[in-house]
């Protein structure tokens, strides 16, 4: 993307409109994490011991997440490693994500990246071919016809099938994320060898190293994990299937769902939330220090605009309107940037030169009016209701209370704040909604 700060409202429009920045737009680029970055390269770059560390990273939808870690590598990073960064929509359906197809869709990255790991790829599925082949003959020994041996045998077809295709160079890549039946195809022929799929990807990630990192290590950056919808896929992932993340041969920087943090034995003291705060902590007593932080990162919120016009244009948004909309985003930096457009858009249909107030409240309107429709749930509203008046995680054991949880993480309903205590609230647009809702269903 050609990076040209705005000089009128519908060039400002544009700009805001930016999903994500990479280092393409570092003009834009504002460090808003960067304490939290440092503090990730001061673990990579020294924790030399752990050549397989995983790093994860959470925070709320719209924090800013993935710019931030497209920027966490500096000279000192790329130095000392080889950087891969791998984004989830563009690899996976976030809506059905298996551990197979983590680690299918990485090994075909890296043979992206290098093609010569292809001949690598097949020689290790003939290995295992091998393996799978023996054990279907002793799992079958003395039965043809029961239920295990069957599914043995049904995988082993299933595993002989994706031989083929990657023997005929077909891209199942792109299958894997768009063609839910060829993803449950892939699995099925995996599902009894997960261990040895894991040992075949970490055997590209060590040839990747030797033939392509220069002496360097590698250095994994998985974006947009974080966006997953489900608590059983969350659940099945990163807890039952840990092992496969945190044993790969190379170090990870991995995002992750907001929910994880409510897991006691999951988090870890090197975690890293990404997230600002822009009122004060309701759980306990604030101290001069959480007025200046809140007074940083207003600072911050408003450098992200300004970094976006000219400089002799900067008159073209008002400092009560951007002021407006900070305190109605609640520090959510893509709620911030969708009212600004939304109100850029009005002003532009006023023909007005200028964004003010009254241009920042109808993008406030709008942004509520968004969010509103997905409240209108008995259940939903039981759960918004505990986050505005409780600010703790929601105590349902039930997997629909967890998915709600997941769903209001992901659409904006609900802010969390991991930082010392942690604790929720619901988004200001939708507070007082929230509040008129849950008495009604009261009464």
């Amino acid at each position: 993307m050609s990076v040209n700060k705005a000089k009128t409202i519908s060039e400002l429009v544009n700009n805001l409109f930016v999903e994500y920045l990479t280092p393409n737009e570092e003009e834009f680029y504002v460090p808003v994490y960067e304490n939290k970055l440092k503090r990730i390269r001061i673990s990579l770059l020294e924790e030399t011991y752990k050549s397989d560390q995983t790093l994860y990273v959470t925070g709320q939808s719209g924090s800013g997440k993935t710019t931030a870690l497209n920027f966490l590598p500096d000279q000192k990073i790329h130095e000392s490693f080889k950087v891969v960064n791998l984004y989830g929509h563009k690899l996976f359906d976030l809506n059905d994500l298996d551990i197979i197809d983590f680690l299918l869709q990485l090994s075909f990255e890296l043979i992206r990246e290098k093609p010569e790991l292809q001949s690598e790829f097949e020689q290790q599925l003939i290995l295992m071919q091998g393996k799978h082949r023996g054990s279907l003959t002793i799992e079958t020994l003395g039965s043809t016809e029961g239920e295990a041996a069957v599914k043995v045998k049904t995988s082993f077809q299933a595993f002989l099938q994706f031989l083929g295709l990657v023997k005929a160079g077909i891209d199942l890549s792109a299958e894997l994320r768009m063609n839910a039946m060829q993803r449950r195809q892939v699995r099925e022929a995996f599902t009894f060898n997960i261990r040895d799929l894991f040992e075949i990807t970490d055997r590209i990630i060590q040839k990747f190293i030797d033939d392509c990192c220069c002496g360097k290590s590698l250095l994994l950056i998985i974006n947009e994990l974080d966006h997953i919808k489900k608590w059983d896929l969350v659940e099945k992932l990163f807890i039952e299937n840990r092992f496969y993340f945190e044993n790969l041969s190379c170090k990870k920087v991995i995002t992750i769902p907001v929910i994880l943090t409510t897991v006691s034995d999951f988090m870890s003291g090197s975690d890293v939330h990404l997230g600002l705060k822009l009122q004060k902590n309701p759980v306990v007593e604030s101290t001069w220090k959480s007025e200046e932080e809140i007074n940083e990162n207003h600072g911050l919120m408003e450098k992200i605009v300004r970094n976006r016009i000219h400089d002799d244009f900067q008159k073209m948004i008002t400092p009560d309107a951007i002021s407006l909309a900070i305190e109605q985003s609640g520090g959510n930096i893509s709620q911030y940037l969708n009212i600004l457009i939304d109100a850029g858009r009005n002003a532009r249909l006023t023909d007005s030169s200028i964004i003010s107030i009254p241009d920042v409240e109808y993008g406030v309107n709008e942004r509520r009016q968004r969010l509103e429709p997905a409240m209108i749930f008995s259940d939903t509203i039981r759960v918004l209701e505990h986050f505005r008046t409780q600010h703790t995680p929601f105590p349902g054991d039930r997997k629909e209370d967890k998915d709600i949880f997941i769903r209001a993480i992901l659409g904006n309903q609900v802010y969390a704040y991991i930082n010392q205590p942690t604790w929720y609230d619901v988004n200001p647009l939708i507070r007082k909604t929230v509040e008129i809702y849950a008495a009604r269903i009261k009464s």
